[in-house]
């Protein structure tokens, strides 16, 4: 009876035995499929989702998993991509380095991400100052425009963009000043006005044509004498000049450009200057824009003060009388630019105007002192004018004895149109 007993219980176990293994041994050589799924809580941010598939291949000894991640830069940023790059000319010179301005990099939404962005160009000839791009004169030369990467610091999101350069000038006029006789074909108008043409505070004074002539060794002078005589108030009496291309020639667009000594006297100021469209029309239309007509006071030397002034006049010249006054209609803005001393050192200095159909960029040695862009720009054609102007009021006392003058010298005047139809 105890073998039939030892007998049955080896057997029990070796069944069981036999049972575990074949479990065992299933497990072993079973395929399995599952898809994991991170939760969102508190410390997994809900804008980025990440999946894994994982799957038998044919070879049952291996297995794939393919993962993606993807960010919502919308939640997390505020945007989805980068639409537009726009940007303005900040100065173009002739055979120098122009400068772009970066205006504003739109995003999805329409708003502008400039500040918040890096920039990169194609070549490292090109450089980048905050917003403002250099580009050097030999690249220009040779190339129409540049290519351009924008990037959105936080996202990394970026934009590919062209900046495409804005002028193709040609040199349309130039004057020297060589040999003895002022070209008259093209300052085709010298003014001789008398000498009470204009009173302006202690002062009187006239333009005479004997004050602007060409000295022979390349510069046009241009004078401003005392004379002894006095006008019927007791004032004194000053000769000036004003000389100009009406009826000789007329341009818009362009770089504009003077190389000059200015005066080197309070109580005055030397000018270069633009009369365009109707602005010397006293009938001009008071529309209270630049478009159709303007003054360009490239420049007015102010010794007392150190400095230039730039200057905009609109809505022509016309007087109309309110009461017992006489009023103008004229409209105008004018800038005093930084102190510039140096411009008084008794050398050459460069006073130049690039005008777009948009903007008035004012510079002084290359360098741009002020930029308009307030009143619709004017597409209308406009001639020269080189001139000086006696008033006291801002510039200090003239200091000059009867008898004794003061002259800014002219070394040459340029044109660079960038209009065809100049």
């Amino acid at each position: 009876m105890k073998i039939k007993q030892i007998i049955c219980l080896v057997l029990c176990l070796a069944m069981l035995l036999c049972t575990a293994c074949q479990k065992t041994d299933s497990s072993m050589f079973s395929s399995t499929q599952s898809t994991a799924t991170i939760p969102t809580t508190s410390n997994v941010d809900p804008s980025i989702t990440t999946s894994s598939d994982t799957s038998t291949p044919t070879d049952s000894s291996t297995s794939a998993t393919q993962s993606t991640t993807s960010i919502d830069f919308e939640r997390m940023y505020g945007l989805k991509s980068l639409e537009s790059v726009g940007y303005t000319c900040y100065k173009d010179i002739p055979n120098g380095d122009a400068q772009y301005e970066i205006t504003e990099v739109l995003n999805d939404k329409g708003q502008d991400l400039k500040i918040s962005c890096d920039y990169a160009f194609d070549s490292s000839d090109i450089k980048i100052d905050g917003l403002i791009v250099t580009v050097p004169a030999k690249y220009k030369a040779s190339h129409k425009s540049a290519k351009g990467t924008v990037t959105h610091r936080l996202s990394g999101i970026t934009l590919d963009f062209e900046l495409k350069f804005a002028t193709n000038y040609k040199l349309v006029f130039e004057d020297e000043f060589e040999g003895d006789t002022l070209n008259t074909d093209v300052w085709a108008d010298i003014w001789d006005t008398g000498l009470e043409h204009e009173i302006r505070d202690d002062y009187s004074y006239g333009y005479v044509k004997e004050n602007v002539f060409v000295d022979g060794k390349g510069h046009l002078v241009n004078r401003v004498k005392a004379l002894s005589e006095k006008n019927k108030d007791g004032k004194p009496i000053y000769t000036s000049s004003l000389i100009s291309t009406e009826n000789g020639f007329e341009s818009r667009y362009g770089y504009y450009e003077m190389s000059a000594i200015p005066h080197l006297t309070t109580g005055l100021w030397g000018a270069f200057w633009i009369l365009a469209g109707d602005m010397d029309d006293d009938d001009a239309p008071e529309d209270n824009t630049t478009k159709n007509g303007v003054e360009i006071d490239i420049f007015e030397t102010l010794m007392s003060k150190n400095a230039v002034r730039h200057a905009l006049f609109w809505d022509g010249y016309g007087w109309f009388k309110v009461g017992d006054e006489w009023v103008t209609k004229t409209q105008g803005h004018g800038v005093m630019a930084p102190e510039t001393p140096e411009i008084f050192d008794g050398k050459f200095h460069k006073f130049a105007l690039q005008w777009t159909p948009t903007d008035f960029i004012f510079l002084v040695d290359d360098q741009v002192t002020y930029r308009w862009t307030g009143t619709d720009g004017c597409d209308k054609p406009g001639y020269m004018l080189i001139s000086s102007h006696v008033n006291s009021e801002g510039t200090g006392e003239l200091l000059l004895k009867p008898g004794e003058y003061t002259d800014m010298i002219v070394d040459y005047v340029r044109v660079y149109s960038s209009d065809d139809k100049y």
